[in-house]
């Protein structure tokens, strides 16, 4: 993580965005809309927007850039990488861009084999969830 997100991690707002990210089940979360080629941080737009509202738009720029990190730093514990650094995140409401992820190595397979047929079976049901 960048260093100038280290003094934010420690702030009130930056402890619950850190909260939010590793609420049980997340990483699902990021990881199923990582595998529909969205941007992971959407998961975090609904529970984050209330956070933001009161915010000045250079507060709420760092915060978003914040929720960022913190989903890559989730990302990356979970043995994933970048495969697209700006990938669309409108569908959320509170982002522009955000990173798509992908496993990079076959470490996680089984699991993703297991979202993957998920996926195939919900599709639909996801994407109008993601709206």
């Amino acid at each position: 993580m960048h260093p100038r997100f280290e003094t934010y991690r420690s702030t009130r707002l930056g402890k619950a965005i850190v909260s939010l990210a590793h609420k049980p089940g997340r990483f699902i979360e990021f990881a199923l809309l990582s595998r529909l080629d969205m941007a992971a941080v959407i998961a975090l737009s609904w529970d984050v927007e209330p956070l933001l509202r009161s915010l000045s738009e250079a507060d709420r720029r760092d915060a978003k850039q914040f929720c960022g990190a913190i989903v890559g730093d989730v990302m990356r514990e979970h043995g994933y990488e970048i495969v697209n650094p700006r990938g669309s995140a409108q569908v959320g409401g509170v982002f522009t861009y955000g990173a798509v992820w992908a496993p990079a190595n076959t470490q996680n397979a089984h699991a993703m084999q297991i979202a993957s047929d998920v996926m195939n079976e919900y599709e639909d049901t996801l994407k109008t969830l993601a709206k």
